[in-house]
């Protein structure tokens, strides 16, 4: 059987060349690893692969290097999705020098979002624990020991990410919250404030509120531009539909978003990753499908226009581009 099942994307440029990560198999938790692909002239071309067991990749540049982040079942793949995902670790493996080094980050994790970077030697990888629903944030830094921050959050969320808006940085959810077609009040992100501590020399997480940002139990992404405007992916709809660019705003102290693009061109899109190329344009990367991951799912590369106001092209990997990888 063939891989099929194309699942959460991730993206970024290094040394000027651009890289997409994302994980496949005959069904999601069946047969799964982790793909890479690097763009060579104007295609995408596969390029390593991860570990089977392997998923939910995060391409991280720290310190001039290639990292790709990753998650690790400890279980064998039995089909049983909800099983897997809570008993996973986080491994972290170099993806350019020859020793292809890996480092197990921790256990009782998952990466999904993109880091937020301070700097070239600073920043903040998102993780969570879908065990207990709270979010995680690994912070890396030059010179410093690598430290991990706990959302101590009171209703369930995963898959947080990162944005800085109005001056203050704030980590946005993945609403995890089960039954949420019998509470529609409640299908909006959650989020949070992070604040750093200079006596504790710490990160800490504010009270999470409740946006007005749909989210019926799907994954978002954020980061902002180089003019500092606070961008989100998520779905306007519920079941995954119109994946859309919007830009966070707060009015009368709710925060909100204003959209901007929808993103996907088919009927169902979900698990964004963003980051921007030498053009200065977004790159959004996500997961394309029609009924279900395990009919069958490509990856879609869209590139949006720098008013934000369209999409200039859609690439695709789809699983025909899998068919020599063994």
């Amino acid at each position: 059987m063939s891989l099929i099942a194309l699942h959460s994307p991730s993206c970024t440029y290094y040394k000027g060349e651009f890289y997409v990560a994302f994980y496949a198999g005959e069904q999601e938790c069946v047969k799964q690893r982790v793909l890479i692909f690097k763009k060579e002239k104007s295609k995408l071309k596969f390029f390593k692969q991860m570990p089977i067991g392997s998923g939910n990749p995060v391409l991280m540049v720290y310190n001039n290097n290639l990292y790709c982040c990753y998650s690790m079942f400890t279980r064998p793949m039995n089909n049983n999705v909800f099983d897997l995902w809570r008993t996973t670790y986080t491994c972290v493996q170099d993806l350019i020098s020859e020793k292809n080094d890996k480092y197990v980050l921790s256990t009782y994790c998952c990466p999904r979002t993109n880091p937020y970077y301070f700097n070239k030697d600073s920043l903040l990888l998102s993780c969570y624990d879908e065990s207990i629903s709270r979010g995680m944030i690994f912070h890396f830094g030059k010179g410093q020991l690598m430290e991990r921050y706990m959302c101590m959050n009171d209703f369930p969320v995963i898959q947080p990410s990162v944005v800085k808006f109005n001056d203050k940085f704030f980590v946005f959810f993945r609403n995890f919250k089960k039954n949420l077609i019998y509470y529609p009040e409640e299908c909006c992100c959650p989020f949070s404030e992070i604040i750093f501590s200079t006596a504790q020399k710490t990160f800490v997480f504010g009270e999470t509120k409740i946006s007005s940002i749909p989210n019926h139990n799907e994954s978002i992404s954020t980061l902002n531009d180089n003019n500092g405007n606070p961008l989100i992916v998520y779905n306007a709809e519920k079941n995954r539909k119109n994946l859309t660019l919007g830009m966070l705003e707060q009015k009368n102290g709710i925060m909100g978003v204003k959209p901007l693009t929808v993103l996907n061109d088919s009927i169902k899109a979900s698990y964004p990753n963003c980051c921007f190329n030498k053009k200065n344009q977004l790159v959004v990367v996500y997961t394309s499908y029609e009924k279900g991951i395990n009919y069958g799912s490509s990856i879609c590369v869209a590139t949006v226009a720098t008013k934000y106001n369209k999409v200039l092209t859609r690439k695709y990997i789809t699983s025909n581009d899998l068919k020599d990888i063994t």
